[in-house]
Parts: C-alpha cells; structure tokens; sequence
C-alpha cells in the first residue's frame, strides 16, 4: 500500500470518528452516522488502494433504522450514495471528497426513513424486489411459458417501513393485497390455473414488473408427486397450508428485439422499428451501417433489406466488416448472416442483383439509404426518385452516405421533398467541386491498371465514421426530424473544411431538377 496516497484519507476521516481496518480485500473505514436518534454501523470500503474509484459503503446492521426494506440497500449491505456510473471520484481531493461521502451517506439514510423513502423504492423498485431476473417473453408473437402466470396492476409497487421482502407465497399475497386488495385472489387463481412445477407469477405494475416462483420442489420429490394428482394442486394452493411454501423473487424482463432496441429511442421504441429499410450496398460502409441501422430498428416490426450484387474480394477487407473468410460471398449474404446471427429475430433479406433491378423493392419502402459512395448510382436513383415525386407516385426518403477525399471527411445527405436541394443540386457541375464540399483542395482520384483495384489509402475509421453518421442521420428521420438534411463529420482537419449542418436550397443550376 502506498500510504502516503491513503494516509491523507485516513486522517479525513477519522475527523468523523472513522477508524481503518486493513483487510485481504483492501482498507476499510469503519465508524458510525447519525440517523435521527439512532448511530447506524457505517464502513467505507476502498478496494483500490490508489485512489483510482471512489469507495464503496456498506451498513451491517440496519434493524435500528426501523424500515424493514431500507431505500438504497441491496441485498448485500451496500448502501448506494451516488451514482457511480456518473460520479468522478477525485484523486486529488481524495479526503474532502471522502468526508463528503460519508456525510452524504447520512443524508441519504435520513431521507430514506421518511415518507419519501417508500416513493425512492417504487422509483427504483426492480432493484429492491430482487438481484436475478428471469427472461420474460414477448408481448407480441411469443408464447406465454405454460407455467407461467401474466398479471397486470395499476398500482405502483414499493414497500412500506412495515414490509418486508415476502419469502413465502402467504407473505407474497399479503404484501400484494396492501398495493391492489385484487391481487391476492387474481395470483391465487392464475396459480391454480398452472402445475404443481414450480410455478410462476409475473406481475407488471407501472414501475416493472416481478416474477415470484413457488418453489415446490424445496418440499421434496414425493411432495410434488402428491400435488401432481388430479385437482390436487388446484386445491391445496387454495388452502392456508399453502401460504408457507417458500418463493424465489426474480425481476422480469422483456428481452426480445423489440424491447432491447426500444431503449434506443426517448418513448422506448426502436427509431426504425416498424418501418420498411432498404440499405444499397454492402461495402465498406454499408457492411458496418447495417449493424448499426439493426440495432437503431431495422427488421424489428417491418422488412430490412440489403442489396449488393458484389462479391467479397480480397483486397475489400481492408476497411470492411467481413474478413478474409467470407472471401467470395456476395457481401449482401455476409452482412445479413452477420446481423441475423447476433440479433435473432431482425427480418434481415440480402438481395444479390442491382439495385436498378429492384424498383418494385425500392418503392415500397420507407426509407432507402445508398451507402455505395458511387455517383453514377446515387444520380440513377435521385433520378429515379424525382420522376417519381413529380407523377405524384409514392417515394422513400433517400438518404446517401460517402466519404470525401482519402477519408478526409464523411457526410449525409437526406433527400425528403422536392422544396428543398435533391442529390445533384450539391454538386451540379462534377468537374468543379461542390457547393458545400468538405475538402480544402481538391484530391486526385486513385489510379490502377487495367482490371485492378484503386486504392485510396486510408483507414477502417473513415468507413466506420461514415455509417455512424448515416446511422444518426436515419435514427433523426425514424424520430421525424429529418434536418438539418446535410451533415458533415470532419476527420483529417488538415484536409478538410468547416461546414456546418444545413438544409440546403434547390441549385437553379441543377441538371437533375432541369430534366423535369
């Protein structure tokens, strides 16, 4: 131990009458906090000695506090006093940060013994009804286990200073009784309703929702056998002998797609859930973005296609997603079998011909993104879409993703209506630059032989920096704040300008537009 480090922190503390105790696990400090009349058994806990994380806390006796469930106590003792995934520790005032922990400590467990402490536990109420959850099924599409009963309350779950965490089914119907008087007889009759297996309760409330399991089995194998008679659970579970088998208490949580990726959106669903995604091209960019747009929703609730009539080549893992043991596959097939195999469930479709070939497909979706970074492709298909906007016929949003120069910088670019710029209006004449182009001077294009690949020299960060923007600029449009419709990420700020986020005009310039 270095203790010139903690020496400082141990004369802090001990200000406050803390004393420290050297343990195999690291130091503690161990004294006492006023709670109203009572002094509560307080320990501060550094398991790194540097200094480098704050100290944890823990109570070993909370039964002079007079609340059965004490807010912010887990199961182990620990009492949380702030937010460690936000809260920096500073080293360098390690001892008055200290000091103002423990104080702080007695603040929380003040608080916690008035009326307010029964609201903080229903704020955070999954954490205090149990350390282990257990999967929950889908709301949608997915059958209800056959052990397992559904309950919903309106009530908000918490505890009283006079309840305890139930650990039998009577203490469990009790408790349930206080927060909705229907509970006890609506989990008594789904019960009833299942096996004498170990059977399940899952209750959803507005702040969770809980899952307590009978455990028969801890009664012994012959027990359970006499239960599995006909009608014999449905009786005993309705009897008062009932009320003393013992329950586990899990949380319940939902871990389909729908509800993992919901958390990527502010109102809990997915940006792109629910609605048609078309991504062409499956290349350095697009091999990376299609994760990404999964993740954000897509094929949660509606089709996800990928086109891109490529194959893998060699030269290609350089900056893509796939490696060198999908060389040969059409990169459409790798990237879906990618995303489908760490997100089961995404209605992930590779298409393996052009994109020109696929208007049917490009038509009916909701959004298409042209991730290809080619200019003779991304002109076919504003083209396309405004032939289509002007006979009034349904279009997609586009939104075109490609990296400037040697991956001197990335932009977006979202096409939503015909009041504003299409595609080409960017950049009217290709032989000058365009009217918002993020590069200082103009780059030569790679060069190669005949029949070989160019070769830009730049890294798998500008591919990457590419499809998070694409990736942010789709979340918007699934949000319905599709502007500012062109956005710009800078990477090598030697070779690239400023150019701020804009919905840009239509250009009277624009051949595009001209040809209507």
């Amino acid at each position: 131990m270095n203790m010139e480090t903690i020496r400082p922190v141990i004369d802090a503390a001990a200000q406050l009458g803390f004393k420290p105790r050297l343990t195999a696990d690291g130091l503690d400090l161990v004294g006492q906090v006023a709670v109203g009349p009572a002094m509560v058994p307080l320990r501060a806990r550094f398991a790194d000695l540097a200094l480098a994380d704050a100290p944890r806390f823990y109570l070993s006796d909370t039964t002079m506090l007079g609340r059965k469930v004490v807010p912010h106590v887990d199961e182990a003792g620990e009492l949380c006093v702030v937010d460690r995934r936000i809260y920096i520790f500073d080293r360098y005032q390690a001892p008055e940060q200290v000091l103002g922990l423990i104080v702080r400590a007695g603040e929380v467990l003040e608080r916690g013994m008035t009326k307010a402490g029964t609201r903080e536990i229903a704020e955070e109420f999954l954490s205090y009804w149990s350390s282990t959850y257990l999967e929950l099924p889908s709301a949608r599409g997915t059958k209800v286990p056959a052990n397992l009963a559904h309950l919903t309350t309106a009530a908000t779950l918490s505890f009283e200073a006079h309840q305890a965490k139930p650990g039998t089914l009577g203490e469990l119907l009790d408790w349930a009784s206080f927060w909705d008087a229907t509970l006890a007889d609506k989990m008594v009759t789904g019960l009833a309703r299942l096996t004498a297996r170990d059977p399940a309760i899952a209750l959803s409330a507005p702040n969770g929702t809980i899952v307590a399991t009978v455990m028969v089995s801890a009664r012994g194998a012959k027990f359970r056998e006499t239960l599995g008679r006909p009608q014999a659970w449905q009786r005993f579970v309705r009897s008062t002998a009932a009320r003393s088998l013992p329950i586990e208490r899990s949380e319940g949580r939902r871990t389909d797609l729908a509800s993992l990726f919901g958390v990527n959106g502010p109102n809990g669903t997915a940006p792109l859930a629910g609605r048609t995604i078309v991504q062409i091209g499956c290349g350095a960019i697009g091999g990376y973005l299609a994760r990404m747009l999964a993740q954000s929703g897509a094929g949660v609730g509606a089709r996800f296609a990928i086109i891109d009539p490529e194959k893998l080549d060699r030269p290609n893992v350089r900056r893509h997603q796939l490696g060198l043991g999908e060389v040969g596959r059409y990169k459409a097939e790798g990237c879906a079998e990618l995303v489908a195999r760490d997100f089961p469930g995404v209605d992930i479709v590779p298409i393996c011909t052009a994109a020109q070939d696929q208007a049917a497909v490009l038509a009916a979706a909701d959004l298409v993104i042209d991730a290809t970074g080619e200019q003779s492709f991304s002109d076919w298909l504003n083209a396309w879409a405004l032939q289509r906007r002007a006979a009034e016929q349904p279009c997609p949003a586009l939104l075109y993703s490609w990296i400037a120069g040697h991956g001197a910088a990335t932009q977006s670019f979202l096409s939503v209506d015909e009041k504003h710029a299409c595609l080409r209006c960017l950049q009217p004449d290709l032989s000058k630059p365009g009217r918002f182009d993020p590069l200082k001077e103009p780059v030569a294009e790679p060069v190669a032989a005949c029949g070989t690949q160019p070769v830009s020299r730049y890294g798998p960060a500008a591919s990457m920096a590419a499809a998070s923007l694409a990736a942010s600029h789709a979340e918007d449009w699934g949000l319905g704040r599709p502007h500012h419709l062109l956005r710009t990420v800078r990477i090598d700020w030697e070779a690239s300008v400023r150019r701020d986020p804009k919905s840009p005009d239509r250009s009277p310039a624009c051949p595009a537009c001209a040809a209507l």
